[in-house]
């Protein structure tokens, strides 16, 4: 369990999950009485070389989209087709699992996506950092991949980038930059979790932590996307 510091980090958050569509399971009939020697030996060998290879890491995506959204007029998670669009840049980037942190507005979300309700969701971003970060660690992911909801151009490409960038790292930490300027998303390997809800406060996130790291990998996405964050309406064409 991450150690997870920071005020009312041990307070309850309701958490759902959307059914996901039923999918048949696949079958292998290993048992053929017409396979070869020579076949029954590489079956065996392949079986060994599964088992003694390391697993894939668990990679949780983490969409912050609990926001009231003052400055846009009403939650942005209430914009049509954010919520789809960034969860499935997720999803789609590289993440087995997606988790949605809500709070100023209680949406449904996609087949198969957990949804946290964050009730200090007022307190900031930090707040919503900290419950989905506590929710990723009881699903013992490996690596939470945060992203957020008012960013729709950032695609599936952006996050499989900076995904990968952070996999083959050292550090396990990898964040995306548009132009010169960081965005979203940002991995983080969960050895740093506890370094990052140390360091929450306010409406700042992970921020303050990665600040303090030396390792970060910064990954240029701007040949994929803008990496706006919208805090106003766009203007309607006239």
């Amino acid at each position: 369990m991450v150690a997870p510091g920071g005020r009312g980090a041990d307070r309850m958050v309701r958490t759902t999950v959307a059914s996901p569509a039923v999918r048949p399971a696949r079958q292998t009939d290993i048992n053929s009485t017409s396979t070869s020697r020579t076949t029954a030996s590489l079956w065996r060998r392949e079986i060994i070389e599964a088992m003694s290879a390391d697993p894939a890491p668990a990679v949780v995506g983490v969409l912050l989209a609990a926001g009231a959204g003052r400055r846009y007029g009403k939650p942005k998670v209430l914009v049509e087709g954010w919520l789809v669009t960034t969860v499935t840049a997720l999803s789609d980037g590289g993440c087995g699992t997606v988790v949605v942190v809500v709070g100023a507005a209680d949406v449904p979300v996609p087949p198969g996506v957990v949804k946290v309700n964050e009730p200090d969701w007022h307190a900031g971003l930090s707040a919503s950092v900290r419950a989905g970060l506590l929710q990723a660690d009881r699903m013992h992911a490996d690596y939470a991949v945060l992203h957020v909801v008012d960013t729709p151009d950032v695609g599936a490409a952006v996050v499989a980038r900076v995904l990968e960038r952070a996999l083959a790292s050292r550090s396990g930490l990898a964040r995306a930059w548009f132009g010169g300027r960081p965005g979203h998303p940002v991995v983080i390997a969960r050895e740093h979790w506890p370094g990052v809800l140390s360091r929450l406060s306010g409406d700042q996130g992970a921020a303050a932590y990665l600040r303090t790291a030396s390792d970060v990998e910064s990954v240029d996405c701007s040949d994929l996307a803008s990496g706006r964050d919208w805090d106003q309406p766009q203007p309607e064409p006239g």
